[in-house]
């Protein structure tokens, strides 16, 4: 197996994955590797520039419901993350983050 689908299939079988990432996953087999390279890393600067925004705002931290744990960010709860947020104490950059550590951890074990 490429060290492609073993990455793949890691991600696919994580449950911490969100379901927009492996829909994404999907979508890129379909298309050419260098265009869709070219596109997620545009994505990807885009989606940096928007949280930052987002936390500059001086809105952010307004009705917080709770401080990370980690950065000690105001913290609004993601719906989307809510069960894992709450649990945890993390912001969603924190939560993101250790998510990659955590994957990054079990495919360094896996390959």
């Amino acid at each position: 197996m490429t060290s492609y689908m073993t990455k793949r299939d890691a991600v696919l079988k994580d449950p911490a994955a969100s379901f927009w990432l492996k829909t994404a996953i999907s979508a890129l087999e379909r298309r050419d590797p260098v265009d869709a390279f070219n596109d997620a890393e545009a994505l990807r600067k885009i989606a940096f520039v928007r949280m930052e925004t987002a936390f500059r705002s001086p809105d952010f931290g307004a009705g917080a419901d709770y401080h990370c744990a980690r950065c000690g960010n105001a913290v609004m709860t993601d719906p989307q993350r809510e069960d894992m947020q709450i649990k945890t104490r993390l912001c969603t950059g924190c939560w993101l983050r250790a998510c990659e550590e955590l994957r990054e951890r079990r495919m360094g074990r896996a390959a």
